[in-house]
């Protein structure tokens, strides 16, 4: 069952941006967040794609969002692996969608990107955003894949996060160079 309810959503996403961690053992457990988190990870993306119009242009909207919606997905994928399969510090047998529905709602403190388009604020909100969502990946990994120690999340979630960034940068640099490829190849 999914709960679009504005009111509930409303209080989540703030109990989520406090890193409330009765908030996340509740929501880890959840069957009916799915919906929302997907909410929360669509809205947070498309708040980075508004917010960077200013240092990036209008096609920001498009490609910001397209590329922190994705990111965010291989991020959660990746920590679902080495999460689950790879250290198995708990023998925890949760599912990618509860990881998903969990992680999702600590992409909650990305909604203030929007905030970006205030002159001159992007990059300070856009890394104290980045900040705030890893410490909240951190909070509801560990407890959603059941470790004990804050460590075992910390090396997992940070450790996923470079993955992803380095996935992220080589598939944009192919995307380069096959358009710009593309682009000699025109003139």
């Amino acid at each position: 069952m999914i709960n679009f309810d504005l009111k509930t959503l409303k209080d989540r996403i703030i109990r989520a941006g406090k890193l409330d961690v009765k908030f996340y053992e509740e929501i880890s457990t959840d069957d009916t967040a799915l919906g929302q988190s997907l909410v929360i990870i669509a809205g947070s993306s498309l708040a980075a794609g508004i917010g960077g119009i200013g240092k990036f242009g209008w096609s920001s909207i498009l490609f910001g969002t397209f590329i922190n919606l994705a990111s965010w997905f291989l991020w959660v994928y990746i920590i679902y692996i080495l999460g689950t399969k790879v250290a198995r510090w708990s023998g925890s047998r949760v599912s990618f969608l509860q990881l998903l529905s969990t992680l999702g709602f600590s992409a909650s403190p990305g909604l203030l990107r929007i905030l970006g388009l205030v002159p001159f604020t992007t990059d300070v909100i856009f890394v104290i955003s980045a900040i705030w969502m890893l410490i909240a990946v951190v909070v509801a990994a560990r407890l959603t894949l059941d470790y004990r120690r804050m460590r075992q999340a910390v090396i997992i979630c940070v450790g996923s996060w470079i993955i992803q960034l380095l996935i992220i940068l080589i598939l944009f640099s192919l995307f380069l160079k096959i358009f710009g490829v593309l682009d000699r190849s025109l003139s």
